[in-house]
């Protein structure tokens, strides 16, 4: 089961109330708040952020570069939407799943173009079970941002408990050409293809 921990972590790593921190797990006093770029750089930085991740020479690295993606992602776009997500955040650290759902419902309402807002509540249903609820916007997730490793890692998670082992090997194959340093995530590549392929990596 220590690989599903590894994988809701993933989900997950957006749930954070605290300032995200620049340095590797363990570093404690290097760590310093991160300072994302303006809403209308998004995208540029974005695109910088996910090349350095993919060529990433170690977890730490990737860590860092990982932590900077989560904190843009979490900005929604407006005050009303931002608020929102905060308050969901705090709902799932305190494991009120029902009341995280319901800010997030606000939230898709207010800007469905916001892929995180989706991702989160995904996370949520996947919490509670719900895997076609979460499955659904994961797909928006994905239509909205193809590079979210954290709605890929769910994505291929319940594939695979739904039986659908070879699209799941896909989805955890798709989520590490994004993010190659996410052990987790390798460690279900490496089982699932020897199941699947009969491929000893």
């Amino acid at each position: 089961m220590r690989y599903l921990v590894g994988v809701l972590a993933i989900l997950v790593s957006g749930a954070v109330a605290a300032p995200l921190p620049t340095a590797a797990p363990g570093d404690l006093d290097n760590m310093q708040p991160i300072q994302g770029p303006a809403k209308g750089s998004k995208a540029g930085a974005l695109d910088r952020l996910f090349e350095s991740l993919r060529e990433a020479q170690s977890p730490e690295i990737a860590w860092g570069i990982e932590q900077v993606i989560w904190s843009i992602w979490l900005r929604a776009g407006s005050d009303e939407a931002d608020q929102l997500i905060a308050l969901s955040i705090e709902a799932m650290n305190a494991r009120d799943n029902a009341l995280a759902r319901s800010h997030l419902d606000k939230v898709v309402a207010l800007e469905p173009a916001y892929a995180e807002g989706w991702n989160k509540r995904a996370t949520v249903y996947y919490i509670e079970g719900d895997y076609g609820r979460s499955l659904a916007d994961i797909r928006r997730v994905l239509e909205l941002e193809p590079r979210h490793f954290g709605a890929l890692s769910g994505l291929g998670l319940i594939l695979e408990k739904s039986g659908s082992k070879e699209k799941a090997l896909e989805a955890f194959r798709r989520a590490l050409a994004v993010h190659p340093q996410m052990p987790a995530i390798q460690q279900r590549v490496e089982a699932l293809s020897l199941e699947v392929e009969g491929v000893d990596l």
